[in-house]
């Protein structure tokens, strides 16, 4: 308090009134600015010195003051709860940088979907995560990751959706499937991710839960068609025999022909993956469609692709790119083409779907797949019909 170190100071103040008359001549002005550098110097003593070496004021290693009377500490103040309260500043660490988003993400992608790619891929280990961010809000960012598929293998590279938070100095990463991220749903900012686009991500998210537990009855409840215009006919061109060895041989098909024109099977909101690749052109990467009852489709190697912004609803049979080659995502590719695939309720994959008029179909021994239309199956290698569906699903 100022009175202590005014205290303090005085016997400096008197003594230079004994001094010898030369003394006497400093002027008025110097007295204060000697006075003030006294005052300034016992709080730096006070605050920096003698606290780290036991010895501030009220302390039993304090050196007494000038009269034998060290001054009264004032007393420690207690908080409401009984306990002293601490006078030292609150650690405050640096809040993490958008930069070092994709860095957790990844962390999060190996350790939550790391062996489930491997499974995919044949045991083989994928690529390092690839991690794209659609957009930060405060403390919250929003973007999509994929496991890149290993070279020279046929299959869908392991995809998700992510939300992050920062906490601390560092990001909490969500992965779609997960109670984490319905819960950090809730949170984000609407300038983040706006009241339609959560509601979709909500029902997807749900789905994607169901996945993992007990599989309800296979199919999909939005109408879907064939990722070609309707009444024309492509070839399915999958290749079983190219697969890794235990995945399902419908995990994804590949289909060409016609103009190459590759049109959304279904109306939802369409993300990207794999667009910080590099290298592969400008614009490849792989498109995910999310539909309003939860299930999505992706569409890979696509060349050409539509500009729409990540989120955007699309409308069904809304063009998405061509036919090409494009590897954004890694894997094999040999003639253009797309590969197709269906996520929902209760597992992955085209086995069991109805999509443009057909049921697919396969079986592991003896390894065959088809599509089905009543009596009628369609070989790979033979014309597929698209036969179209219903349009206008709402809720995007």
């Amino acid at each position: 308090m100022p009175g202590r170190h005014i205290r303090h100071a005085a016997p400096l103040i008197r003594g230079r009134g004994r001094a010898p008359a030369v003394a006497s001549r400093i002027s008025a002005a110097t007295t204060v600015g000697v006075f003030i550098m006294a005052v300034l110097t016992g709080v730096m003593v006070e605050h920096s010195i003698a606290p780290r070496l036991g010895m501030g004021y009220g302390s039993p290693a304090a050196k007494p003051h000038a009269g034998g009377k060290p001054p009264v500490a004032s007393p420690p103040r207690v908080t409401p709860s009984g306990h002293r309260a601490s006078h030292a500043p609150a650690v405050r660490h640096p809040a993490p940088s958008v930069a070092s988003v994709p860095g957790a993400v990844r962390l999060a992608m190996m350790a939550d979907r790391g062996a489930a790619a491997a499974a995919a891929f044949g045991g083989l280990p994928g690529t390092q995560p690839f991690v794209d961010l659609i957009g930060h809000e405060g403390s919250y960012a929003f973007g999509t990751a994929a496991i890149g598929v290993p070279s020279g293998v046929a299959a869908m590279p392991e995809t998700a959706l992510f939300l992050a938070r920062a906490s601390g100095s560092s990001w909490h990463v969500a992965l779609d499937g997960t109670s984490a991220f319905a819960q950090t749903l809730l949170e984000v900012p609407g300038r983040l991710i706006p009241a339609q686009q959560k509601q979709l991500l909500a029902q997807f998210n749900a789905a994607r839960q169901a996945a993992g537990g007990s599989a309800p009855a296979r199919g999909t409840q939005t109408p879907l068609a064939l990722p070609w215009k309707a009444s024309q006919s492509w070839t399915m061109v999958s290749a079983p025999g190219h697969l890794p060895a235990g995945a399902d041989p419908l995990a994804q098909a590949s289909f060409a022909g016609g103009n190459g024109r590759v049109l959304a099977a279904g109306s939802g909101r369409m993300y990207r993956f794999c667009t910080s690749s590099g290298g592969h052109g400008s614009g490849d990467a792989l498109i995910e469609l999310i539909h309003p009852d939860g299930s999505a489709t992706e569409y890979y190697q696509l060349d050409r692709e539509t500009t729409v912004r990540d989120g955007s609803a699309v409308r069904q049979g809304a063009y998405l790119g061509k036919t090409g080659t494009s590897l954004a995502c890694g894997g094999s590719s040999g003639r253009p083409d797309v590969e197709f695939t269906l996520l929902r309720a209760g597992g992955g994959g085209l086995d069991g779907a109805a999509i443009g008029g057909w049921t697919f179909r396969d079986t592991r021994q003896p390894l065959r797949v088809w599509a089905q239309r009543g009596g009628e199956q369609v070989l790979p290698g033979a014309p597929l019909r698209n036969l179209g569906a219903l349009i206008g699903v709402g809720g995007l």
